[in-house]
Order: structure tokens, then C-alpha cells, then sequence
């Protein structure tokens, strides 16, 4: 049973070090060649990453199977489409100008409205055929970031954001990369901390290894799902923290899901899975996590396996021994999806994973 931050340790670190993580590293980076993302970054080709991205962005909301369906019967965003919808349209909507003008869109898909609901039967944002109104939403905000936040090169912006943090006298640099990459993409309408941390890890970890500021951040990335944080809560390590709390926006931060995520990476060498790999890898920790969960991965702590009204009573668990195996009274519905898998995220496989109670 988990009654201290050294035994969550204990169990945590046995999951990192049973999970098949030796080339964790190099699938990542395969993936992000194959997908043409090692490609788009050396030739720093926004529109072909914002066409990535986009993609990403929209497993929010449902599960990877329903997104999927969608994306193959109706088609998606691409930067062709919205730059083309823009030189176009007719449309005299205020908003439409800049990436600060399109803040405060509001527009709703189903009741057909919007912020400035004038110029709605002309404006070019309805026409993409998107599964809800806020990913059309989305879809524009992302644009108008890249063209004019980022000059239309989000590698040099991801760049010079890196470097500008290097040329201050700061001690925990990478902390404050990461932390400016959020706050900088945080500001496009829709894009939580997770679906960054989940997207950017694998951008960055596998763009280009020779940026090594890149991986760093990517590889301390994370992203909180449900699976995390219900795996947190049954074996204990939330209470072992003295942080247990609902899933939700308390999951980032500190003294949420996320905080405990970054002490426990500083206290499991990732070295002891692959020599080389850095001793601190948030990264790591969390899909190691997430893969000891999801149905399409080991399939062990879920909704589907476990009876949450009263706890796990599996005999098989590798961790079983020393699992709080606690309940959780009020399991989260169905309908949350959970993270892609990390290496195969937007890779054209469906995952069909969803979230808690599986």
C-alpha cells in the first residue's frame, strides 16, 4: 500500500522500468519522419505543420475512434483551405482581420451565431466542415497565430522564444521554456495545457534532434488525462502527496496531477531504462503511465478492468502488491477521451482508447 512519497516512487518506478521503453526516443523520432514532420521543419514549412497540428488539436472532446470517422467522411482544416477562405470572402466581420481582432469569435456551429452575428452569412469561418464550431474556431485562431504572432515560420518562433530565454541570467532554463511555450500557445482559442503538451512533446522530440533545447522541452512535456489521473488516485500516489482532488484544471499545476509528474521524474532515473536518456524525463513518466492504463496499450488500470465502486481486486497486477487499490466514487463518464497514444498520435491509426471508466 502507498502511504508515502517513497514508496509512490517505488511503485511508479517499477511501471517506467517494466514498460518497453528502451527506444522510446527513436520511435518517437521514426514517427515524426514518417509523418513528414522531420521534412517540414527543415524546410520550415508552416502551412504543412500547421496542417499537423491541426489534426492533433482536433482528438478533443470524443474518443480518437469518433474523431477519426469524422475527419475521414467530412475532411479537415488545412492552411490551403482557411488562407484561401480569407482571400476570398466578402465578409466585413471585424474580427477577421488580425489574431487580436479574432479574439471573442464565439461562434456556435448548432445555434448558428457568433459575436458579430451581421456578417455570419458571409463570413468564411462556418464554411469549414468541422465536427463542432469551436474547432472552426480554433482552426482560424491557429492560422492567424502562425501568420502573424509567428511572421508565418513557427520554427523560427519556436526558435527565437528558446533563445531569447537563453540570454537571460536564469537558472532553471528549461522550466521557463516550457512554461513560455504555454503560455504563448495557450493563447489560441481551445488549446488546453494538455492537448499542447501532448502535441508539442512529439513536435519537438522528434522535429529535429539536433535542436537540443527542442528535445529538452519536448521531453518535459506532459500531458494529464483522465487514465493519469485516475491511475494516481487508486494506487495512492495522490494521497501520498497530500494532493488528491477531482480530475479537472486542478490536474495542472504544482499541486495538482502535473506537479506530482515532475517530482516523480526528478526522482526516477530515466537512465536506469535507457542510458541515454536524461536522468529527468517528465515525458517518460507520464506515457509510462498512460501505457500501463489504456485499453490499447497494457490494459491493466481502468474503468473496463477494474470495478470502481470498490477497488482493484486483480491477482496479476505487477504493482498489485503494493497498490492502495483505493475506489473512486465518482468515476468520470465515458465520454472523456484520453490522450492519443504518444508515439502514434496523428499517425492515421485510430486509437480507440477513451477515458475513465473504461
Amino acid at each position: 500500500m502507498v502511504g508515502s512519497i517513497d514508496e509512490a516512487v517505488v511503485l511508479v518506478g517499477e511501471i517506467v522500468r517494466q514498460a518497453e521503453f528502451f527506444d522510446y526516443l527513436e520511435e518517437i523520432r521514426g514517427q515524426a519522419d514518417r509523418l513528414g514532420l522531420v521534412d517540414a521543419i527543415a524546410r520550415r514549412d508552416t502551412p504543412a505543420l500547421y496542417d499537423w497540428l491541426i489534426e492533433s488539436f482536433s482528438f478533443q472532446g470524443v474518443s480518437d475512434r469518433v474523431a477519426w470517422t469524422y475527419i475521414a467522411t467530412h475532411g479537415n482544416a488545412t492552411w490551403a483551405a482557411v488562407e484561401a477562405s480569407l482571400e476570398m470572402s466578402r465578409c466585413k466581420c471585424p474580427k477577421l482581420g488580425s489574431f487580436e481582432a479574432y479574439q471573442g469569435c464565439r461562434y456556435r456551429k448548432s445555434l448558428r451565431t457568433c459575436a458579430e452575428p451581421t456578417f455570419i452569412h458571409r463570413c468564411p469561418v462556418p464554411t469549414l466542415p468541422l465536427r463542432k464550431g469551436d474547432l472552426n474556431q480554433l482552426a482560424f485562431a491557429l492560422f492567424y497565430f502562425l501568420r502573424d504572432r509567428c511572421n508565418g515560420d513557427l520554427v523560427g518562433f519556436l526558435d527565437g522564444l528558446f533563445e531569447a530565454i537563453d540570454s537571460q541570467p536564469i537558472d532553471d532554463r528549461l522550466s521557463v521554456k516550457r512554461d513560455a511555450l504555454l503560455e504563448a500557445m495557450s493563447e489560441i482559442f481551445g488549446i488546453s495545457d494538455k492537448l499542447i503538451g501532448m502535441t508539442f512533446a512529439n513536435l519537438l522530440i522528434g522535429g529535429d534532434p539536433d535542436r537540443s533545447d527542442w528535445v529538452a522541452v519536448g521531453q518535459s512535456l506532459i500531458a494529464v488525462d483522465s487514465l493519469v489521473h485516475n491511475f494516481l488516485h487508486r494506487t495512492g500516489v495522490l494521497g501520498a502527496f497530500e494532493l488528491s482532488h477531482p480530475y479537472g484544471d486542478r490536474c495542472y499545476g504544482d499541486t495538482g496531477c502535473a506537479g506530482i509528474l515532475y517530482e516523480l521524474s526528478e526522482r526516477i532515473d530515466a537512465r536506469t531504462v535507457n542510458p541515454a536518456f536524461p536522468a529527468t524525463f517528465p515525458r517518460l513518466i507520464q506515457s509510462a503511465i498512460w501505457q500501463f492504463a489504456a485499453e490499447s496499450r497494457r490494459n491493466i488500470c481502468n474503468g473496463r478492468q477494474i470495478d470502481d465502486r470498490f477497488g482493484c481486486s486483480s491477482l496479476t497486477c505487477p504493482v498489485g502488491a503494493i497498490c492502495s487499490r483505493l475506489p473512486i466514487t465518482k468515476p468520470i463518464p465515458v465520454t472523456q477521451p484520453d490522450e492519443p497514444d504518444p508515439v502514434e498520435a496523428t499517425s492515421g491509426t485510430a486509437n480507440t482508447d477513451q477515458g475513465e471508466p473504461q
